[in-house]
């Protein structure tokens, strides 16, 4: 009788994980090649136009596309500082200076992507929500940041800096406006540093025109930033501000010693010890 057919080898767990890998793989380029020849199509429908590009990874899922009858501007909301710790300062170079215009939020980024070899550069901050009739009386012991509980706000610590501050200068409150995944988290370092009642969680304000009226310091303790829209939306209001100099944005937001005090990012004693400056003089206070 003929020899019987060799049984293919068993398949192994690591095989079966390997097919499936290959299939999500494949599944993923269809969707992605399905997207661009939809993208494609929408883009030919228009005859004359702007395409604005929200990020570099926009920018380069869109260039091999057909797109060029279009002016395409380029936005960067994030640092010229962000982008040189990330893979986007390269997709910025390698696809920015082809476009019609690249909008970054402050001056200083500005100067640091022209010296990048992207010569399109233009600024454009983000504009005010609201315009306060008259400044803030800065009369209160209250200290607030404004932003998501996220962890790039890091208020794990701005309520360490706040904890330190805080010893020796009673009725003094922080006051966190804004809602996120780390309430809980951040609620519980608070009262582990002895602080819980002193810490108020404000949730996400309605009017911020009239919470930075109870203000008479607003910090921020960013890993990062652009041009914070808290710092902007503080100093329209009169507040002086303590912030980690993370961004020629902040920079132009927050001139050290004249308009409030900057600290070397993710120093927390140098935050606690410009918060206590503060704390203690009222005539600093106004003077910023």
């Amino acid at each position: 009788p003929a020899p019987a057919a060799p049984k293919p080898p068993a398949r192994t767990v690591g095989d079966r994980l390997s097919l499936a890998r290959r299939a999500d793989a494949r599944r993923a380029r269809a969707d992605r090649d399905n997207a661009r020849a939809e993208m494609q199509r929408k883009l030919a429908a228009v005859e004359d136009g702007y395409i604005v590009f929200g990020s570099p990874w926009a920018v380069d899922w869109v260039m091999p596309l057909e797109w060029r009858h279009l002016k395409g501007i380029g936005q960067y909301h994030e640092s010229f500082a962000q982008a040189k710790r990330s893979a986007n300062l390269g997709l910025i170079r390698r696809h920015y200076p082809a476009l019609e215009q690249t909008l970054v939020l402050s001056e200083g980024d500005a100067v640091e992507f022209v010296n990048q070899r992207v010569p399109n550069v233009r600024v454009m901050p983000n504009p005010l929500p609201f315009y306060p009739d008259e400044p803030a009386p800065l009369d209160t012991r209250r200290i607030g940041a404004v932003g998501r509980l996220d962890p790039i706000k890091r208020y794990d610590r701005m309520i360490e800096a706040f904890a330190q501050a805080h010893k020796g200068r009673d009725g003094w409150e922080l006051h966190l406006f804004g809602e996120g995944p780390l309430e809980t988290e951040l609620r519980m370092k608070a009262e582990d540093l002895g602080v819980a009642e002193q810490v108020v969680f404000r949730g996400t304000a309605k009017d911020m025109a009239s919470a930075y009226r109870e203000l008479s310091v607003v910090a921020l303790s960013s890993e990062r930033e652009g041009r914070p829209m808290a710092l902007a939306e503080a100093a329209a209001c009169g507040v002086p501000c303590v912030s980690f100099d993370v961004s020629g944005g902040v920079r132009e937001l927050v001139e050290d010693g004249v308009t409030g005090t900057l600290v070397r990012p993710a120093d927390v004693p140098g935050l606690a010890v410009a918060l206590g400056e503060l704390m203690d003089d009222a005539e600093l206070r106004q003077r910023y």
